[in-house]
């Protein structure tokens, strides 16, 4: 699978909508409002559990959206809600799955490398794992948000994409865990902050960081 960025040229258009912290501001100025009420929701949506995959994919869609001019609003994200569990609760277990897993692994032999040097190598490839997975977690999710449907051409060209452009997913994965982190650690102080911003706004960071490689995956689908 070719991924040639010097082919393809992008209009003024498009232009206008790579990551910048211009373009962030437009946003944020534009659908402040909506991205703050569809956050409230989207807490309110995750209380039953079994909803949260729905409802990181349906943000994830309604934020993406919000690149191409389209306004944020609650009935759009909870129409989304509605649909796609099936591709929702797959790539959750996809990119789960592997985290729990591989997490868990590096966190159970790193306790008996210190006896043993040979433990590092297990602990270095479930590291390895978890690192590549997470990374590849963040293209799999920005892909799907752009239309693509959950397929192996899908997961692969999102591992290929965290192989090959690591610093951009690592630093649209530091938009998405690092606030949220920081507003756990200080909560209670921090819950006016989780209920109205920690999750809508740090997507359309991480929309932001991706949406060269979400215009160039757009280019490269088009007939």
């Amino acid at each position: 699978m070719e991924w040639n960025e010097e082919k393809v040229e992008l209009d003024p258009e498009e232009e206008t909508m790579r990551s910048s912290p211009r373009r962030f501001w437009e946003l944020l100025k534009a659908e402040g409002a909506g991205l703050l009420l569809v956050n409230v929701v989207f807490v309110l949506t995750c209380v039953p559990l079994v909803t949260i995959p729905a409802a990181i994919f349906a943000l994830n869609r309604e934020v993406r959206e919000s690149l191409d001019d389209k306004p944020v609003k609650v009935r759009g994200y909870l129409a989304k809600l509605r649909k796609n569990w099936g591709t929702a609760w797959g790539a959750f277990l996809l990119t789960a799955l592997p985290l729990v897993g591989a997490g868990y692994g590096a966190r159970f032999y790193l306790s008996f490398a210190a006896r043993n040097w040979v433990f590092y190598l297990p602990f270095m490839l479930c590291t390895t794992v978890f690192i590549v997975t997470l990374l590849s977690s963040v293209y799999l999710y920005r892909l799907l948000a752009n239309g693509r449907r959950l397929s192996g051409e899908t997961v692969r060209l999102a591992v290929l994409l965290a192989l090959g452009r690591p610093m951009r997913a690592l630093l649209a994965a530091a938009w998405y865990y690092v606030p949220l982190t920081l507003g756990v650690l200080w909560f209670p102080l921090s819950w006016l902050y989780l209920v109205l911003a920690a999750f809508s706004i740090p997507c359309l960071l991480g929309n932001l960081v991706l949406r060269k490689v979400l215009i160039l995956d757009e280019e490269r689908r088009a007939p």
